[in-house]
């Protein structure tokens, strides 16, 4: 039931009260009209003539229906709920939850729907290698090799003579320092499937270096050893994979020994003239180990010095037997040893 209903039923109900002549009392009201009639004087009332006699009840009923009774106003949710034969008041209509689906549009029809978005197609994935070479201090090449489809990949590195292995990271990508071995220094990787990445660089900066190398397959192992200023075995000056930079040059260790047939290397910088000038002693040593004792060992020895070409060349080392595990096959680098090693 809306309000302006609520209002015409309670004008209506004053209104029914008034013209029938009673008048409503309750409670406190009707007190306040006993109280009245205590002050009132009694009017007399003659008895018509031939009228029987009047019975003092009645009398007094009269006498009570000429007082005056001031008028006391009814309580307006009182009267409300004392109109007789009201229907009830009918409960408001639930309001049912709105749903886009029943909107309609001015002319009765459904609204228009948004197109539906279509399915995004991803087009064919580029699976093609890419190599970037970046110039680095000391004549050095920061290798950048992205390969999107090429995820833990055993890699092979290749430049001047060097033979590498590496391992591409879960997205394809590997980052690698390399020693240059040519001013114009050109890098290949090959990738599982057949694909090479090559690029090329100009390293100027290797003007005022020289450098010699090993290389090797495992299981055989080989190290380089330096010894700078005339340096004993772990004494300042001796440079070597525990202690990689020295005053005239350092170490690089290369090659991911964790994937299959690693390949590995070790390439020692240092200043141009250095080794001819005796300046620096360089040695190459073979531990000899359970795997390697009592057979032939190779390596592949690679020298780039006095701005000439790199010169790599095969090294065959006999070990002996499993007797003498734990001791070192040592080879003297002379100036042009790789040269005469591959005589």
């Amino acid at each position: 039931m809306n309000r302006t209903r609520k209002l015409a039923i309670v004008f209506a109900t004053v209104a029914v009260a008034a013209g029938s002549g009673h008048v409503m009392q309750s409670g406190r009201g009707a007190e306040a009209a006993v109280a009245a009639m205590g002050t009132v004087a009694p009017t007399s009332v003659q008895p018509l003539r031939g009228a029987p006699a009047a019975d003092p009840a009645a009398t007094a009923l009269v006498a009570l229906a000429e007082v005056a009774v001031p008028t006391v106003a009814p309580a307006l949710a009182a009267t409300v709920a004392a109109v007789p034969g009201a229907p009830p008041p009918a409960a408001a209509p639930a309001v049912p939850p709105l749903e886009l689906a029943a909107l309609t549009g001015p002319s009765g029809g459904s609204l228009p729907q948004p197109d539906a978005v279509p399915p995004v197609v991803a087009g064919p994935r580029d699976c093609t290698p890419r190599l970037t070479l970046l110039p680095a201090p000391a004549a050095m090449i920061d290798v950048i090799l992205s390969a999107p489809c090429d995820g833990d990949a055993r890699v092979v590195i290749r430049h001047a003579g060097l033979a590498l292995t590496g391992r591409t990271g879960p997205d394809g990508s590997l980052v690698l320092a390399l020693p240059a071995l040519a001013e114009v220094a050109a890098v290949t990787v090959s990738l599982p499937g057949g694909a090479v990445a090559e690029a090329a660089l100009e390293v100027p900066a290797l003007a005022a270096w020289d450098r010699v190398a090993v290389q090797w397959q495992a299981p055989d192992v080989f190290q380089l050893h330096a010894f700078e200023g005339g340096a004993a075995y772990g004494a300042r000056g001796h440079v070597y994979a525990g202690a990689p930079q020295g005053e005239t040059g350092f170490l690089t260790l290369l090659g991911e020994g964790a994937v299959d047939r690693p390949m590995l290397a070790e390439v020692y910088s240092l200043r141009r003239g250095a080794l001819e000038e005796g300046v620096v002693r360089v040695t190459v040593e073979a531990p000899i180990t359970a795997a390697t004792c009592g057979r032939d060992l190779l390596a592949e020895l690679v020298e780039m010095r006095a701005g000439k070409p790199a010169l790599a060349v095969e090294l065959t080392l006999a070990a002996p037997d499993c007797a003498a595990a734990g001791d070192y096959l040592v080879m003297p680098w002379e100036p042009g040893a790789a040269r005469l090693a591959g005589n």
